[in-house]
């Protein structure tokens, strides 16, 4: 890893290109076409460095994850101790909580390597799910497997689980018996199961999954963005504060809610969830795996001020259809 660190050093003046440059590109294998370099424009300016950056965020990534593959396990966990520099006293807080626990984390910086060090963490205190989308229908995902056979296989309190019916079923059974789910939340397989929230200047789709597990199990969820360090590849983890399920999460469970009142409070959960991403991720949102797409989007997320609603709310109680004259009501004999 030395060799590759200092590889990444040497390649840091890349940072300071200021646009599109089709040869590091065609080193990196990155092909942007040219509204995917608009994309990455937009979201270098919004950080505020260099369009050479997202270069050189590919190249750190696509060197560490290609050293893991090669690694044994001793060395990989070595490796990620050694680059790891959080403050888990967040994480330890819940270490003995009997509830369920939902680590939910977003495709940013090194966040294998954080799923890695937080399962580390966990797996002497709980039963630990790594649930993340099936290879099959998520490229690229196969690395989750590898790495779970490879580094976790021979452990019985550590699971890779789909995102399908079966590994559903599992986590629901698992996290009232006090287990942990790694879940990675700001990605979807149906763009009609997900609801538009704020993030980072556009509109994101999300699914409610995490927030809906929480609720049906009494979970509590911790958002936690994996960072990357000034000093590469390094990397910290930036814990939020837990959210847990509300009492009227635990009505709506019994059953005392209908469907559009655990909509809406499953929504204000995932809210709050990608509130405190928003917060980590803003000014580093170029190492987010979805930057491209994202900023693909022109449209900000719309905002209903007060203002607003005023000059909605006048008209409408204006209309003589919403004024009907009471006193002289049709009677029929």
């Amino acid at each position: 890893m030395l060799l590759r660190s200092m590889f990444i050093k040497a390649a840091a003046p890349i940072r300071r290109l200021r646009s599109q440059t089709p040869l590091i590109e065609r080193y990196l294998e990155l092909r942007l076409d040219e509204r995917e370099a608009r994309s990455i424009q937009t979201a270098s300016d919004r950080a505020g460095v260099p369009f050479g950056a997202y270069y050189y965020w590919q190249l750190q990534k696509t060197l560490v994850n290609n050293h893991i593959r090669r690694l044994k396990k001793q060395s990989i966990l070595r490796m990620v101790a050694a680059l790891d520099t959080t403050d888990y006293s967040p994480l330890d807080r819940l270490r003995d909580d009997p509830r369920g626990l939902l680590v939910a984390l977003p495709h940013h910086g090194h966040f294998i390597l954080s799923i890695v060090a937080v399962v580390e963490r966990l797996r002497d205190a709980r039963e630990v799910f790594i649930f993340f989308g099936s290879p099959k229908t998520h490229a690229g995902n196969e690395i989750f497997d590898d790495l779970h056979a490879h580094l976790f296989g021979h452990l019985p309190g550590v699971h890779v689980i789909h995102d399908n019916r079966s590994g559903l079923a599992r986590a629901l059974r698992a996290l009232p018996q006090g287990a942990a789910v790694i879940i990675m939340p700001d990605v979807y397989r149906n763009e009609n199961d997900t609801f538009l929230v704020p993030f980072c200047g556009r509109q994101l789709n999300v699914p409610l999954g995490t927030a809906s597990i929480a609720r049906k199990t009494h979970s509590v969820i911790l958002p936690l963005v994996s960072l990357p360090t000034e000093r590469a590849p390094g990397f910290r983890n930036v814990f939020g504060d837990p959210i847990a399920p509300s009492e009227e999460h635990r009505d709506s469970a019994a059953g005392n809610l209908d469907d559009d009142d655990t909509v809406h409070l499953d929504y204000g959960v995932t809210l709050r969830m990608f509130r405190h991403f928003e917060q980590v991720m803003d000014r580093s949102i170029l190492h987010w795996q979805y930057v491209r797409g994202h900023y693909l989007r022109e449209a900000p997320f719309p905002a209903l001020t007060a203002e607003a609603l005023k000059n909605l709310v006048d008209p409408f109680f204006a209309d003589p259809r919403t004024n009907v004259n009471l006193g002289n009501p049709l009677r029929l004999d």
